[in-house]
């Protein structure tokens, strides 16, 4: 069948309580799969989860899970993470998944007996009822003629016999059973009394286990509040309103500023239109050119007027130079004597003659000073007197040195050297290296001290001065006075040699001096004209004649230019106008009016310019403002998103800002109420070590730690209970004893009594009465049969959820119930019997049977789409042996329709007695098992074989 959904495969990744690791659930079957596991095993995830691939909103916040099914002949694959779904068709992404009736009403397909059992099967009748269309009474009618519901009154009085005598016989079987049952619980009795003694302490563990749960309750119930809140408080800061008025302020202020840079922009474009320019304003190169031009036009005024100055200057240094050489020398003779070599030679020889006489002049000069400087004080014949002695004298300072010659000299060098210095002018360094010879002199002479009385001797000899004392201050002051006399023999004789030389250059001046008087006058005669004798005089006359001739040909040359220039300035007005043209219908005439021009042109191309850099940063202002007002917007919508606020909704999300302070106030009571629980829970392990064996006798654990979860898994309601089992167990040790007693005194007494085998009879007796009674129903039946055939034609008219219900209880009894409605209630009519009845009055199983079919069809009446698979959960945990197979056989019932069932169970003899009723009736069945070995779980996919 294609018009039906069915899953194929089952992969949960991670759930909360569910064992990772699990392997892939395959191959699921279309018809029935059962699903087996002990409690806790995953049977009721397993279901949710297969449920979530359809609906992902009933998937936990932190669920992952991947699965597959198909629908209409195509393969579905989804993969489920946090509430988000990724589906795929044949391998294909699609944006949704597949078109099923909304979450809300999925708990529909999800069945349990509890559930069925429930008043919200109650009002899922009301529900179906309420969709009823109107129509006759006719059961009212029916009743009124006794038919089928009433009894005949004829049978009441037996019927209450048979009642009277079966409550004495119940009540002697349920005597009998007590007694039994006490019987039985002697030991347990024993057991105990044996255990009222611990009794006190395990008060003591529940009193802290009940402590526990009520804190443990609270957290739950304050989580609960938690989690009822607007989950949008969770992403929310507090400070939202705040942040969204100075986004809206600034966006305010910004739209203010894009008006202000708009009405900028038109300003702008008004003062470029006024300008009067072309689009696009003056090019710059056209600018710098016509500024080139002007400024050509202004250097060549310059150069007119220079070179009408130098023409006017010309005039002048030509009638100048004609005064200067005088009327003895016509023009005609200038033009003819006109040599410039000869004119040019005749300055060199002037200049050279006063040259010559400007040496001879120095020459004197030197030669008188030369010869007033020499030194009359001493004489050329005492030079080597001098000589001799300044050494006797050093030697008798140095009479202790070995080489004693060498004071001496270092003396006598010093002294010659200093000598020559003071000679040409340097009378510093003189001085200097005479102190040095004199310092070297001592340090020598200190080194030893031989005698020195040859050397004072010889000295005394000599025709020079002589010390007045002979000791070291006196004969250094001598030989101070003979350096000063050698300095000036030295001098003396320098003097003469240079006087000597000069005497020599003299004489070739002399010569020079007649060679140059006789070249004059060779020059006078070739230039033909009478001049000064001197050559001052010629070399002038040639100098101005020179000038003249030069002065003429610079007035040729700057006629030439005026010309030129006249010309160009012509040429470059031209130009100017030319250039302008564009632009202007200015006249340019001279270089002012040129300027004026260039200028306005100019003036009107910077405000041309500025209006367009204006333009532009108004149109840059205006982009960035109208970017920046969307950044602000988009700022705004991601608040608004931020905190899952529809955008704009500002009433909203400032009602979300006033609750967050509760929300807060919540999560902290919860934080605070979670600490406590956690306290207790601490304590409570505690004491259940110190008191496990007392704990023992309540079979509710088998190790500590079971006994732990127990504890903390428990009811508030259940662990008062147990408290006042176990404080009454501890106040019962008394009567204990008592009861055991009268308990086998009593079993004593019954064993010879007679009174259940006379009940018994009287039972027999009175269901023979009433076998009679039963003929006369069946013919009230027959009338019954009428009614009911009139009252099925006036059910055309019923709601079709209504007739889906009736279809499918007739199929599921197998024909042995029609379903009816009178007055709002279902009731169902037995076939056979024709007995109508309502629900209250149907066994347990035909119950089921009947609150299925009801659902069923509401499922139907509800889908619009394909049919979806059925879940079924325990249900027949607690229905018998002979009710189990109806139920079981109902399942498959509904598999037969073409949908897809899935039980789970926790009993194998349920997998069996499924299994009973699948063989032959044409409906496959898989069977898988949720094993738990030790810490990760095994799905085996097989089916349990019994």
């Amino acid at each position: 069948m294609s018009n039906r959904l069915l899953f194929t495969k089952l992969k949960i990744n991670q759930v909360p309580g569910y064992e990772k690791g699990r392997p892939e659930i395959a191959e699921f079957d279309p018809g029935v799969n059962i699903i087996f596991g002990a409690n806790g095993s995953g049977k009721s995830t397993t279901g949710r989860a297969l449920q979530a691939l359809l609906w992902p909103s009933k998937a936990g916040k932190s669920d992952k899970i991947s699965g597959q099914f198909e629908l209409d002949g195509q393969k579905w694959d989804v993969d489920l993470s946090k509430q988000n779904a990724t589906w795929l068709i044949n391998g294909i992404l699609r944006d949704d998944g597949p078109s099923v009736i909304a979450a809300e009403q999925s708990k529909s397909y999800y069945l349990s007996l509890r559930d069925l059992l429930m008043d919200e099967d109650e009002d899922l009748a009301q529900r179906i009822a309420d969709e009823m269309v109107g129509g006759y009474d006719i059961s009212g009618a029916a009743r009124k003629l006794n038919f089928g519901k009433e009894p005949p009154t004829a049978g009441i009085k037996e019927c209450k016999k048979l009642t009277e005598v079966s409550a004495q016989r119940d009540n002697k079987q349920k005597q009998l059973q007590r007694l039994v049952d006490d019987a039985s619980n002697l030991d347990n009795l024993k057991h105990q009394l044996n255990e009222a003694e611990s009794a006190g302490k395990r008060v003591k563990v529940l009193d802290v286990a009940i402590k526990y749960a009520q804190r443990r309750d609270d957290f739950i119930d304050k989580q609960s509040t938690v989690d009822a809140c607007d989950t949008r408080l969770q992403k929310m800061t507090g400070n939202e309103k705040t942040e969204i008025d100075r986004l809206k302020d600034m966006r305010q202020n910004l739209s203010d500023r894009l008006k202000e840079y708009e009405t900028k922009a038109r300003t702008a474009k008004t003062e470029m239109e006024a300008v009067k320019l072309p689009e696009g304003g003056i090019v710059k190169s056209d600018i710098d050119r016509l500024s080139s031009y002007v400024g050509d036009l202004g250097r060549l005024d310059v150069e007119v007027e220079a070179v009408r100055k130098e023409l006017a200057g010309s005039d002048e240094k030509l009638a100048k130079h004609r005064r200067r050489i005088g009327e003895a020398v016509t023009d005609e003779q200038l033009e003819k004597i006109f040599d410039p070599g000869e004119w040019a030679e005749q300055k060199e020889h002037a200049r050279n003659a006063e040259l010559l006489r400007s040496k001879r002049k120095a020459q004197e000069e030197l030669k008188s000073i030369l010869l007033s400087s020499k030194v009359s004080s001493v004489n050329e014949e005492d030079a080597d007197a001098i000589e001799i002695g300044t050494s006797k004298l050093y030697e008798w300072l140095d009479a202790g040195v070995t080489k004693s010659s060498s004071p001496v000299w270092i003396l006598v060098a010093a002294s010659l050297v200093s000598a020559c210095a003071a000679f040409v002018g340097q009378a510093i360094l003189a001085g200097v290296l005479s102190g040095a010879g004199l310092v070297a002199f001592l340090v020598i002479s200190r080194i030893s001290r031989p005698k020195r009385d040859k050397y004072e001797s010889a000295y005394k000899k000599m025709p020079i001065a002589q010390p007045s004392q002979w000791t070291r201050e006196s004969v250094l002051g001598v030989l101070q006075e003979l350096r000063k006399q050698a300095q000036s023999l030295t001098f003396n004789t320098l003097i003469d040699r240079r006087i000597k030389e000069l005497r020599s250059i003299d004489e070739n001046l002399k010569e020079e001096a007649v060679k140059l008087e006789m070249n004059s006058v060779d020059l006078q005669n070739r230039l033909g004209i009478s001049v000064k004798d001197d050559e001052s005089g010629m070399a002038l006359l040639a100098e101005t004649i020179k000038n003249w001739r030069e002065d003429c040909n610079h007035q040729l040359k700057a006629q030439g230019t005026y010309d030129e220039v006249i010309k160009q300035r012509s040429d470059t007005i031209g130009k100017i106008k030319a250039a302008i043209a564009p632009y202007s219908d200015g006249e340019c005439d001279d270089f002012a009016s040129a300027q004026a021009l260039t200028k306005d042109l100019q003036d009107r191309a910077a405000k041309y310019r500025d209006a367009r850099r204006e333009l532009g940063e108004a149109e840059g202002q205006i982009n960035d403002a109208t970017r920046e007002i969307e950044n602000v917007q988009s700022d705004i919508e991601k608040l608004f998103k931020k905190v899952d606020v529809d955008k704009g909704d500002e009433q909203e999300l400032y009602r979300l800002v006033e609750t967050r302070e509760d929300y807060l106030e919540k999560c902290a009571s919860k934080e605070k109420s979670k600490a406590l629980a956690d306290s207790s829970a601490a304590e409570l392990t505690a004491i259940i070590k110190r008191e496990i064996e007392a704990l023992g006798s309540l079979s509710i654990a088998r190790s500590l730690g079971e006994t732990c979860t127990y504890f903390r898994d428990a009811r508030t309601d259940d662990l008062v209970s147990m408290r006042e089992v176990q404080d009454t167990i501890a106040n019962e040790y008394k009567t204990l004893s008592a009861k055991i007693t009268e308990i086998e005194t009593l079993v004593n007494q019954d064993k010879s009594s007679r009174e259940l085998e006379a009940a018994l009879a009287s039972v027999e007796e009175a269901r023979g009465t009433l076998r009679k009674h039963r003929t006369d129903c069946y013919a009230s039946s027959a009338g019954k049969v009428l009614a009911d055939y009139i009252e099925k034609m006036s059910r055309n008219d019923e709601s079709a959820i209504f007739k889906r219900a009736c279809f499918h209880f007739d199929q599921i009894t197998r024909n042995s119930y029609d379903l009816q409605l009178h007055n709002g209630t279902f009731v169902a009519k037995e076939k056979n019997s024709g007995e109508t009845k309502k629900l209250d009055e149907l066994s347990d199983g035909t119950r089921v049977q009947l609150l299925l079919s009801v659902r069923l069809a509401f499922v139907e009446n509800q889908e619009k789409g394909p049919k979806l698979p059925l879940f079924f959960d325990e249900a027949l945990a607690i229905t018998d042996d002979i009710r189990a197979p109806e139920v079981g056989q109902t399942i498959v019932e509904i598999a037969k329709t073409g949908r897809q069932v899935f039980y789970f169970t926790a009993q194998q003899d349920e997998i069996k007695k499924i299994s009973e009723c699948v063989n032959g009736g044409g409906i496959s069945l898989e069977t898988f098992t949720l094993n738990d070995s030790g810490s990760s779980n095994v799905l085996d996919n097989r089916a349990i074989v019994t």
